[in-house]
């Protein structure tokens, strides 16, 4: 089975107890994520395409969203896109709990934790693609009054929620695509890694009141920069 993680400060226990006790993840709405470069895309606009031609550079134009879309393209278009963006709520996770940045920026300067969080499949998972450049997502004007269900849409709506910026690469990012605030589609949680520098009455705290889970303390090596568990 696979095995994702998610760094949590300790400042937010509420958010803490809720994801051990109810074996749940909290999805929030791209526009709250930490990266304001979050759901931008270059807007690749099908301008037309008669029966028997090929998709060519001469029959799509690109507009660079950038945070505000371009005069050009028709407000109805912007409404519909965002809207359909706005449909899928988002939770991160990573690949690894031995990231040195992360434990850093998401776990209060290694004083919180990192989740264990096993799903029971891998629908909504999404790994992330990193890349210098956004991502060039094709829509087609014709097909604004199409439900947001249809697949070729959809498609291009999830590539431009699923990619970060290069200097993000090392984040290992793995992404929850919802559409509910909850996601309960994991296994009950039974690992959780503590910081470092965890306050220790926060770390037995833990431990009596979720006996069935095990926390392990981790700790940086001694001989090179990388996190080591702690027996």
């Amino acid at each position: 089975m696979k095995k994702y993680y998610k760094y949590k400060s300790l400042k937010n226990l509420d958010h803490v107890l809720d994801i051990l006790t109810n074996a749940r993840l909290y999805c929030s709405e791209y526009g709250n994520l930490n990266d304001p470069a979050e759901g931008e895309f270059q807007a690749k606009i099908l301008l037309s395409i008669e029966r028997g031609q090929y998709l060519n550079k001469d029959n799509v134009t690109t507009f660079y969203t950038r945070g505000n879309w371009s005069d050009q393209i028709e407000p109805e278009f912007k409404k519909f896109i965002s809207s359909l963006q706005k449909k899928y709520l988002i939770c991160s996770l990573s690949k690894t709990f031995k990231s040195i940045p992360l434990w850093a920026y998401y776990a209060e300067s290694f004083s919180g934790i990192c989740i264990e969080v096993v799903p029971k499949d891998d629908l909504g998972f999404t790994g992330v693609t990193y890349d210098s450049d956004y991502p060039e997502c094709l829509f087609d004007p014709q097909e604004i009054s199409v439900k947001s269900s249809e697949e070729s849409i959809d498609r291009q709506i999830r590539k431009s929620l699923t990619y970060k910026g290069s200097h993000w690469k090392a984040e290992k990012e793995v992404r929850l695509l919802w559409r509910e605030q909850y996601f309960d589609n994991i296994n009950p949680i039974k690992r959780v890694y503590c910081g470092s520098r965890i306050d220790k009455s926060h770390f037995e705290l833990f431990r009596k009141l979720f006996p069935d889970i095990e926390f392990i303390r981790t700790r940086i090596s001694n001989s090179s920069p990388k996190i080591i568990t702690i027996k």
